[in-house]
């Protein structure tokens, strides 16, 4: 009679590790959906993050937590084979490598992990640097797996985004696994980018299956990105696969524009088998594009369209006319946005629902989310046909404050306000005059 039950209390399913942090919120992993669960002390559930997935900061197995003296969170992603750690808001902050599977239990003491391996039988000790504090960042991918037919392409997106306390530098590489029946493209004009502390910056690919693949190959999409500062490498995947047969899904296109600009994005119903009517919650960045409308094709005019605003963006429902059920792969209509700031956002598709002929209600299994680009806006005052005699013209216009502009690759000047004036001394040699205006995280207009 050692010992007193005082209580006990429900919380999450199949519930491993448990901390506590100094402001009287108790972490609880949970073996069954990968997630971490926040609670008072009364156990009442205050927040959950985490999440599973393979790529970075998802979590497989999570089967203990740590909280250190300044609140941040430490899991023994244990499939994942890695130590992931958050901030005390639950936002990403490292990772260790995933080379350390089978990491059961997880503690933290002067600076330093101490993680306990159940499949080697050691024990790990990690220092923790402070440069891991001012330069973490995170790469996270959209969708994790997609499905395409022979002769089809799927936009997958990296998100890379500065965790750490300043402004780093970094670089990217990507690479297929199966390059025989799988090519890529890469959107972006450079592949090193900056980024200030809680920006993000968006990495589009679009991978296409080639007319030699076969149902049942697979690749996997792999970007590295590194921090020039650090020196650190983070890795993330992705697969997509070729399969026969695919069942409907939803698909959003890309679109670009320059700030204070609207922008397009085309929306589809793909593989449809008798589909009157769609819904679902799209998500995306409310500080860099605002929901304007959505402006139906012609055929779908006649459709009934209802939505609400949501924190994280909007819910829709749409019902198309009785003549006009799909049956075909069809768009419906695009996405208006107007342009706020400069940088990417991915729009998320969520709860994504299709009805049918019969009123049978579905879930969509292949969602392919879509992205806006905002570039840097450029006013050049050089009028349409300008003819000159003179060995030197001045060459002047605004852009967006804090970009960089260039002229056939000169760096000039750019006042607080965006205003920019240049003499440039012309030659026989000069065909061409190429202005450039380009924003830190890499977007640029011509």
């Amino acid at each position: 009679n050692n010992f007193k039950i005082l209580g006990s209390f429900k919380v999450c399913k199949y519930p491993s590790g448990i901390a506590f942090d100094s402001k009287g919120r108790v972490f609880i992993t949970s073996l069954e959906d990968n997630m971490v669960h926040v609670y008072d002390l009364k156990f009442s559930e205050i927040a959950s993050f985490g999440g599973p997935g393979k790529s970075n900061f998802k979590l497989y197995i999570p089967e203990d937590v740590a909280v250190d003296d300044e609140g941040n969170i430490y899991v023994a992603n244990t499939e994942n084979g890695r130590i992931t750690v958050f901030t005390n808001t639950f936002t990403p902050l490292f990772e260790t490598n995933s080379q350390y599977l089978g990491i059961s239990s997880v503690e933290t003491e002067n600076s330093h992990i101490i993680a306990s391996d159940a499949f080697h039988n050691v024990v790990w000790v990690f220092e923790i640097k402070k440069q891991y504090l001012d330069y973490s960042f995170s790469v996270a991918v959209s969708p994790d797996v997609a499905n395409i037919s022979i002769n089809d392409f799927v936009n997958i997106y990296f998100t890379v985004s500065n965790t750490g306390l300043k402004s780093d530098n970094y670089s990217f590489s990507v690479s297929l696994t199966n390059s025989n029946a799988f090519r890529f493209s890469i959107f972006e004009q450079s592949n090193t980018f900056s980024l200030a502390p809680n920006y993000t910056k968006r990495i589009r690919l679009k991978i296409e299956s080639k007319d030699i693949a076969k149902i049942g190959d697979s690749t996997q999409v792999i970007i590295k990105v590194n921090s020039t500062n650090s020196g650190l490498i983070i890795s993330s995947n992705s697969i997509v696969r070729v399969v026969s047969n695919l069942t409907p899904g939803i698909l959003l296109d890309e679109g670009n524009c320059s700030l204070g600009e609207n922008v397009s994005v085309p929306i589809y119903v793909k593989n449809p088998h008798g589909i009157r009517g769609i819904s679902f919650d799209l998500v995306f960045d409310k500080n860099k594009a605002g929901f304007i409308s959505l402006n139906l094709e012609p055929s779908f005019l006649n459709s009934v369209v209802l939505t609400n605003p949501t924190d994280t963006g909007l819910t829709f429902l749409i019902e198309f006319p009785k003549d006009n059920y799909i049956f075909n792969t069809a768009k419906i209509g695009s996405l208006i946005f107007k342009s706020v700031s400069i940088g990417s956002t991915i729009l998320q598709i969520q709860n994504a629902k299709y009805a049918t002929v019969t009123d049978e209600i579905v879930e969509f299994d292949n969602v392919y989310p879509g992205g806006i680009t905002i570039n840097p806006y450029l006013i050049v005052n050089i009028p349409d046909g300008f003819i000159t005699t003179s060995q030197t013209i001045t060459i002047s216009g605004k852009t967006t404050p804090g970009c960089e502009v260039k002229i056939n690759g000169l760096t000039i000047p750019v006042d607080t306000t965006g205003n920019f004036s240049y003499k440039l001394t012309l030659s026989s040699y000069l065909s061409s005059i190429f202005i450039t205006s380009k924003a830190k995280t890499g977007e640029e207009t011509t």
